[in-house]
């Protein structure tokens, strides 16, 4: 299953919620209908850069799938030296990409 295409955006909403009734809270709408739960007061800055961060998630999966394709290039261009390699033979911001998405996937 794939997750639901964008756009993610964040949206600022007063809460019914029983904790933070009638408060303005911050939600992340996902796709046309979905949203998140309540990530927090608006006024909070971490809620507002979790917000963020969650709402740019597809974004940044496309990207670091597009990335991939160019540090393998790029690794095997330059013929990268072992100790920058893992076990499987990737350089490590290669392999730490790889984690993210398979994380972000469900692959992990």
């Amino acid at each position: 299953m794939t997750h639901t295409p964008g756009p993610w955006t964040v949206e600022t909403t007063h809460s019914n919620h029983y904790a933070t009734r009638g408060r303005e809270v911050l939600r992340v709408r996902i796709g046309e209908y979905r949203t998140t739960g309540i990530l927090g007061p608006a006024s909070e800055p971490s809620a507002q850069a979790n917000a963020r961060l969650i709402a740019a998630a597809p974004d940044l999966l496309e990207a670091l799938e597009g990335t991939i394709g160019a540090l393998v290039e790029y690794s095997n261009q330059n013929h990268m030296r072992e100790e920058d390699m893992d076990e499987d033979g990737y350089c490590q911001p290669l392999a730490d990409a790889h984690a993210a998405i398979a994380k972000a996937t469900g692959q992990q």
